[in-house]
């Protein structure tokens, strides 16, 4: 698991003030004597001895000193932390490594040779060269082994050449957790006298040293002994649960809001082909919905998201032009084709700058840094409100924003003077949009075997779901995958037939009918036969969930989506028999709702209703009880039996 770390403009060089001794390396003697063991941090993989960074605000920008030495206790912790990496921009940065070395357990000090250090292309960026100035600096650090500690520095530095507006004011966020120990976390910031420096903490004390020389202010926040973040399944992004601060020299939201609408405001350009390309997307369309929605599909499908995060390629955007022409883009680059393919059209849009992932979510209430965010979209004017679309969703349409995208708060950037930004909720989570409904007809034999068809509906977050799941396998290999899934449902079963709607249509709703049966379904006791109420090949199905509450207790928040699953089941049986059915359940709390349903059809055969509602994105540890109630519920309820006697 690599570290996630957020930084205002990346830099090189040595950075020189009051925090002297920056590069000086400490003695391996010294360093050993201090080195953990596994009996100090039993089951850990590694242990952070130090995590430091000293950030100083130059004439021409920033540049920023990054210091780490961890410990390797087992091979796992080799394989995870084994290869420094650092990500940067070679157009605006510069970036030079001050040192490297590992020191073994029997204080040998190995230095990694030239063939180590490479300055590469991350790999899903080989067939973008829009972004050919982003390159991944990695170091193979040499002789490691369990004992083994890599000490590292490097120095990246803004470039004089950058461009003048692409130079933030000063801010960072530092997080002071990792998923492993640390013993010691230190951020310093160093700026010139006079300069308004702010700092926040959330979600811990600190108070920062301050040091003042002659025409230098320096901020040194320091913590030590930091537990690691224990891992749990579903768990939100460590960058939710880690302790922070926050320093910036911004007066406000505003000022973030206004400088990105600088940064953007000439990349809105037009050419006579992205003007035709938006005549040619509208020409015989009435409705301001259906516009939208066609220069959405255009845009979403038809240039390729290039998974870059906000910030990190930079944050301005290439011209619109450029991105139509090359048909690919990051997530700002789309926002901004779209943005000026809906102005030329005559609406009223806009960029939103978000901050998503799981648990993740911009907060306001922190001293402002444009670090806050790492992706963006696009807003549209609809009478009083805003209709928000992420075009870096291939398999969405312009009426559903994707569920990470929702209920987020975000900046929109209008970029008028009195008023360049707004603080905006995006669309909320409505469960019943999110849905997987099923209905099966089967006929049970007298032997006990079963026929069954099934047609699958989707909608929502799940429509879009299916439809990766579908299209993440060839034709003829999609069928194989809910064979697999059959035999979750119906052990054994066999799936007679197979299809599905046109994937290629994103309008459409993902729908699946198949056919399968069971030889020897019901299970015989006597003249007595047994059989559950199957659930169809699908995901979500009972078994799928388990997984989710097997803990008694959580300590983080257990991520999920709200969703329905609704499950509606007709099984004929042979006449004669008698009919002893299962059980209704019914279950209801503040997190959403399960109920099973059960009666005799006219006919006398059976018909059962199943329906698991959840109405929220993240359970917090208070409330899992209530979600493993729900969902232990729809377990039990599935092995529950219906019971066949003359």
């Amino acid at each position: 698991m690599n570290r996630v770390r957020a930084w205002s403009l990346v830099v090189v060089s040595v950075a020189v003030g009051l925090w002297v001794g920056v590069l000086a390396q400490e003695p391996v003697e010294e360093i050993l004597a201090s080195a953990p063991s596994s009996e100090d941090y039993p089951g850990m993989d590694a242990v952070v001895m130090l995590d430091e960074a000293y950030l100083r605000m130059t004439q021409t920008g920033s540049e920023l000193v990054v210091r780490q030495r961890i410990c390797l206790l087992t091979r796992e912790g080799i394989k995870n932390y084994g290869e420094v990496q650092w990500p940067y921009d070679t157009e605006l940065s510069e970036l030079h490594l001050d040192y490297a070395r590992t020191i073994t357990p029997d204080g040998r000090e190995v230095i990694p040779a030239p063939s180590a250090i490479h300055e590469v292309t991350p790999p899903f960026l080989k067939d973008a060269p829009m972004y050919s100035s982003v390159k991944l600096y990695t170091v193979s650090m040499p002789a490691l082994e369990p004992g083994a500690i890599i000490d590292w520095q490097m120095t990246i530095r803004d470039k004089e050449t950058a461009p003048e507006e692409l130079r933030a004011g000063l801010s960072t966020i530092w997080h002071f957790a990792w998923e492993i120990p640390v013993q010691r976390s230190r951020l310093a910031v160093e700026v010139p006298e006079g300069t308004d420096l702010r700092w926040q903490a959330r979600g811990i004390e600190i108070e920062p040293i301050v040091q003042t020389a002659p025409g230098t202010v320096v901020y040194e926040f320091t913590e030590t002994d930091i537990p690691a973040i224990t891992y749990e399944p579903y768990m939100p992004d460590l960058r939710a649960l880690s302790p922070l601060v926050v320093v910036s020299t911004y007066d406000s939201w505003d000022g973030i809001a206004a400088w990105y609408a600088e940064l953007a405001e000439d990349r809105y350009q037009t050419s006579s082909e992205l003007l035709a390309k938006v005549d040619e997307l509208t020409s015989g369309i009435q409705t301001p919905s259906e516009k939208i929605s066609a220069i959405y599909d255009f845009v979403a499908r038809d240039v390729r998201y290039v998974a870059l995060e906000f910030g990190l390629g930079g944050y301005q955007p290439h011209p619109a032009p450029e991105v139509f022409a090359n048909r690919y883009g990051d997530c700002k680059d789309q926002a901004t084709l779209l943005i000026t393919m809906l102005r030329a059209a005559g609406f009223e849009a806009y960029p939103v700058l978000l901050l998503v992932g799981d648990g993740l979510d911009a907060d306001f209430g922190l001293l402002p840094t444009p670090h806050m965010f790492n992706h963006v979209i696009a807003a549209v004017r609809q009478g009083d409100g805003w209709l928000f679309l992420d075009p870096t969703c291939d398999l969405c349409t312009a009426d559903y924003l994707p569920d990470p995208d929702r209920a987020k708060h975000g900046l929109l950037v209008v970029g008028d003077g009195d008023r360049p930004g707004l603080q905006v909720v995006t669309d909320p989570f409505h469960p019943g949009d999110n849905f997987v409904e099923s209905r099966v007809q089967a006929v049970l034999s007298a032997g006990g075997d079963l026929k069954a068809t099934a047609s699958i509906s989707t909608g929502g977050f799940d429509s879009v779901w299916y439809r990766s799941i579908l299209l993440s396998y060839r034709p003829g290999e999609r069928r194989k995958v809910f064979e697999q899934l059959l035999n979750y449902t119906v052990p054994g079963g066999r799936l007679v037939s197979f299809d599905h709607s046109d994937l290629e249509d994103t309008h459409k709703p993902v729908e699946i009918t198949e056919e399968f049966e069971k030889d020897g379904f019901a299970q015989k006791a006597g003249t007595v036969m047994l059989l559950p109420i199957p659930y169809p090949a699908q995901v979500p199905f009972p078994d799928y969930l388990a997984d989710q509450v097997g803990q008694q207790e959580r300590i983080h928040p257990l991520i999920t989506w709200p969703e329905r699953i609704e499950v509606h089941v007709q099984i004929a049986v042979p006449e004669g028999l008698k009919v002893q059915l299962p059980q209704g359940v019914s279950v209801e709390n503040s997190v959403g709702f399960f109920q099973a349903e059960y009666a005799l059809t006219e006919e006398g055969g059976i018909s059962a209703c199943r329906i698991l509602q959840i109405n929220v994105a993240e359970v917090s540890p208070e409330d899992y009880p209530l979600y493993k109630e729900l969902i232990n519920a729809m377990i039990q309820d599935s092995q529950a039996m219906v019971v066949l006697m003359p």
